[in-house]
């Protein structure tokens, strides 16, 4: 199953209700592509797939599992990862840490 690190969380008010929305930001260790997922507050996937845990409170960084690509894009051109999803926490990290391991990807993937 494909892991992905979590680098950024983005609070923002949604247009249509305004209620919370977050941007959750993901890299995928193998490419190095960039995935976003966007969670409201107001859907049942909200607290069943345990994102209320993660978007609340500092930012969990890390290795996470559960995660499921779609075909689509985000309104950035992005490739979405499925709110739908159940990520589940693998390896905790810091901030620190989880940009150096980018860091150290990069410097491997390219030639």
């Amino acid at each position: 199953m494909a892991e992905y690190i979590l680098t950024d969380i983005t609070r923002k008010e949604g247009k249509l209700n305004y209620s919370d929305i977050w941007e959750v930001t993901w890299v995928d260790l193998v490419d190095l592509q960039v995935y976003a997922t966007v969670v409201d507050a107001t859907y049942r996937n909200y607290t069943r797939s345990n994102w209320h845990n993660i978007v609340n409170g500092p930012i969990p960084y890390g290795l996470y599992s559960g995660l499921r690509k779609t075909a689509k894009k985000d309104k950035d051109g992005l490739p979405v990862i499925s709110a739908d999803s159940h990520p589940a926490l693998v390896d905790p990290m810091t901030e620190a840490e989880v940009y150096r391991i980018l860091e150290i990807r990069q410097s491997q993937i390219q030639p």
